[in-house]
Protein backbone atom coordinates (compact mmCIF):
# COMPACT_ATOMS: atom_id res chain seq x y z
CA UNK A 1 0.00 0.00 0.00
CA UNK A 2 1.16 3.66 -0.85
CA UNK A 3 1.82 6.10 1.81
CA UNK A 4 0.37 9.14 1.50
CA UNK A 5 1.93 11.86 2.24
CA UNK A 6 1.56 14.14 4.65
CA UNK A 7 0.36 17.65 2.19
CA UNK A 8 -2.17 15.07 0.80
CA UNK A 9 -3.21 14.06 4.18
CA UNK A 10 -3.82 17.61 5.36
CA UNK A 11 -5.77 17.78 2.04
CA UNK A 12 -8.06 14.86 2.46
CA UNK A 13 -9.00 16.71 6.00
CA UNK A 14 -9.49 20.14 4.66
CA UNK A 15 -11.93 19.03 2.44
CA UNK A 16 -13.54 16.53 5.16
CA UNK A 17 -13.78 19.68 7.30
CA UNK A 18 -15.56 21.74 4.58
CA UNK A 19 -18.03 19.39 4.06
CA UNK A 20 -18.64 18.89 7.81
CA UNK A 21 -19.16 22.92 7.82
CA UNK A 22 -21.33 22.88 4.83
CA UNK A 23 -23.73 20.02 6.26
CA UNK A 24 -23.69 21.84 9.19
CA UNK A 25 -25.33 24.62 7.88
CA UNK A 26 -22.53 27.55 7.48
CA UNK A 27 -22.39 30.31 5.17
CA UNK A 28 -21.85 28.92 1.86
CA UNK A 29 -18.61 29.99 -0.12
CA UNK A 30 -17.47 31.69 -2.47
CA UNK A 31 -19.74 34.87 -2.43
CA UNK A 32 -22.76 32.43 -3.70
CA UNK A 33 -26.28 30.12 -3.48
CA UNK A 34 -28.91 28.18 -4.19
CA UNK A 35 -32.28 28.79 -2.85
CA UNK A 36 -32.01 28.28 0.81
CA UNK A 37 -28.75 28.79 1.65
CA UNK A 38 -27.20 31.16 3.77
CA UNK A 39 -24.61 33.42 1.79
CA UNK A 40 -22.42 35.54 4.42
CA UNK A 41 -20.45 38.99 3.78
CA UNK A 42 -17.92 41.48 5.67
CA UNK A 43 -18.41 44.86 6.28
CA UNK A 44 -15.17 47.40 6.12
CA UNK A 45 -15.77 47.56 9.53
CA UNK A 46 -15.56 43.76 10.24
CA UNK A 47 -19.11 43.09 10.59
CA UNK A 48 -20.50 40.38 8.92
CA UNK A 49 -23.89 40.20 6.91
CA UNK A 50 -25.82 37.16 6.18
CA UNK A 51 -28.23 36.24 3.30
CA UNK A 52 -30.97 33.99 2.36
CA UNK A 53 -34.22 33.46 -0.33
CA UNK A 54 -36.08 31.48 1.48
CA UNK A 55 -38.45 28.42 -0.41
CA UNK A 56 -41.51 31.05 -0.71
CA UNK A 57 -39.29 33.66 -2.25
CA UNK A 58 -38.77 36.08 0.82
CA UNK A 59 -34.93 37.97 0.77
CA UNK A 60 -34.00 37.82 4.81
CA UNK A 61 -31.27 39.46 6.04
CA UNK A 62 -29.63 39.58 9.42
CA UNK A 63 -26.39 41.69 10.82
CA UNK A 64 -24.10 42.28 13.70
CA UNK A 65 -24.07 45.24 15.49
CA UNK A 66 -20.70 45.18 16.37
CA UNK A 67 -17.64 43.47 14.90
CA UNK A 68 -17.60 40.25 16.64
CA UNK A 69 -20.85 40.32 18.61
CA UNK A 70 -23.92 38.30 18.08
CA UNK A 71 -26.35 38.88 15.26
CA UNK A 72 -28.28 41.61 16.67
CA UNK A 73 -31.49 41.76 13.96
CA UNK A 74 -32.89 39.75 11.68
CA UNK A 75 -35.32 41.22 8.46
CA UNK A 76 -36.86 40.90 5.78
CA UNK A 77 -35.49 43.04 2.62
CA UNK A 78 -38.17 44.11 -0.11
CA UNK A 79 -38.43 42.26 -3.45
CA UNK A 80 -39.18 39.10 -4.31
CA UNK A 81 -36.56 36.05 -5.95
CA UNK A 82 -36.87 32.39 -7.58
CA UNK A 83 -32.88 31.37 -7.00
CA UNK A 84 -30.16 31.45 -4.52
CA UNK A 85 -28.59 34.61 -3.90
CA UNK A 86 -25.14 36.15 -5.08
CA UNK A 87 -23.40 38.75 -1.98
CA UNK A 88 -20.06 40.14 -2.59
CA UNK A 89 -18.57 44.00 -1.66
CA UNK A 90 -17.79 46.26 -3.84
CA UNK A 91 -14.30 47.62 -3.47
CA UNK A 92 -15.31 50.69 -1.50
CA UNK A 93 -17.03 47.98 0.88
CA UNK A 94 -20.61 48.46 0.24
CA UNK A 95 -22.28 45.36 -0.16
CA UNK A 96 -23.94 44.12 -3.00
CA UNK A 97 -26.38 41.01 -3.81
CA UNK A 98 -27.79 39.32 -6.76
CA UNK A 99 -30.95 37.31 -7.48
CA UNK A 100 -33.05 36.12 -9.90
CA UNK A 101 -36.02 37.87 -10.40
CA UNK A 102 -39.40 36.58 -11.09
CA UNK A 103 -39.68 37.81 -14.75
CA UNK A 104 -36.51 35.47 -14.92
CA UNK A 105 -33.34 38.59 -14.97
CA UNK A 106 -30.69 39.04 -12.77
CA UNK A 107 -31.57 42.06 -10.60
CA UNK A 108 -29.28 43.69 -7.97
CA UNK A 109 -28.82 45.97 -5.13
CA UNK A 110 -26.81 47.88 -3.20
CA UNK A 111 -25.84 49.16 0.60
CA UNK A 112 -26.08 53.14 0.17
CA UNK A 113 -23.19 53.73 1.92
CA UNK A 114 -19.73 51.42 3.47
CA UNK A 115 -21.04 49.59 6.20
CA UNK A 116 -24.38 49.77 5.89
CA UNK A 117 -26.53 52.22 8.21
CA UNK A 118 -28.52 53.91 5.93
CA UNK A 119 -30.70 51.18 3.78
CA UNK A 120 -30.18 49.87 0.49
CA UNK A 121 -30.79 51.19 -2.89
CA UNK A 122 -33.46 50.19 -4.97
CA UNK A 123 -33.37 46.71 -7.11
CA UNK A 124 -32.03 47.82 -10.80
CA UNK A 125 -32.45 44.83 -13.57
CA UNK A 126 -29.14 43.21 -15.45
CA UNK A 127 -31.05 41.75 -17.58
CA UNK A 128 -30.61 38.31 -18.75
CA UNK A 129 -32.80 35.33 -19.01
CA UNK A 130 -31.91 32.92 -16.30
CA UNK A 131 -32.71 29.54 -15.19
CA UNK A 132 -35.04 28.84 -12.70
CA UNK A 133 -33.90 28.06 -9.29
CA UNK A 134 -29.75 29.02 -10.57
CA UNK A 135 -27.30 29.34 -7.97
CA UNK A 136 -25.77 33.35 -8.52
CA UNK A 137 -21.90 33.72 -8.42
CA UNK A 138 -20.30 36.36 -7.45
CA UNK A 139 -16.49 37.24 -7.53
CA UNK A 140 -14.31 39.88 -8.28
CA UNK A 141 -11.20 39.90 -11.20
CA UNK A 142 -7.63 40.50 -10.45
CA UNK A 143 -8.26 44.62 -11.13
CA UNK A 144 -11.08 44.68 -8.14
CA UNK A 145 -14.54 44.90 -10.72
CA UNK A 146 -17.20 42.95 -9.71
CA UNK A 147 -18.73 39.79 -11.67
CA UNK A 148 -21.50 37.77 -11.62
CA UNK A 149 -22.26 33.93 -13.04
CA UNK A 150 -25.35 32.72 -13.61
CA UNK A 151 -27.03 29.96 -15.82
CA UNK A 152 -29.35 30.93 -18.24
CA UNK A 153 -32.46 29.58 -19.82
CA UNK A 154 -30.24 27.69 -22.76
CA UNK A 155 -28.18 25.74 -20.19
CA UNK A 156 -24.61 27.58 -20.76
CA UNK A 157 -23.11 29.53 -18.11
CA UNK A 158 -23.07 33.74 -18.95
CA UNK A 159 -21.00 36.64 -16.80
CA UNK A 160 -21.43 40.34 -16.87
CA UNK A 161 -18.41 41.99 -14.90
CA UNK A 162 -18.83 45.41 -13.91
CA UNK A 163 -16.95 48.53 -16.69
CA UNK A 164 -15.72 50.55 -13.86
CA UNK A 165 -15.10 50.30 -9.81
CA UNK A 166 -17.94 50.47 -7.97
CA UNK A 167 -20.45 50.66 -10.33
CA UNK A 168 -21.41 50.31 -13.68
CA UNK A 169 -22.97 47.55 -15.76
CA UNK A 170 -22.93 46.67 -19.14
CA UNK A 171 -25.70 45.98 -20.95
CA UNK A 172 -24.01 42.73 -23.03
CA UNK A 173 -23.73 39.41 -21.01
CA UNK A 174 -21.01 36.98 -22.14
Amino acid sequence: MRQLRKPAVRAVLASLAATVLLLAGAPTPAHAGRLGDIVEEVNKDGRREKFQVRSDGSIWHTWQITNGGYYWDTGQLDGHANSGIGVIHNKDGRIEIFVRADGGDLVHRSQKEINGWTGWSDWVSLGGSLMPGTAIWADRTSNNLLTVRVTGTDGYDHRKTQTGENCCWPGVWS
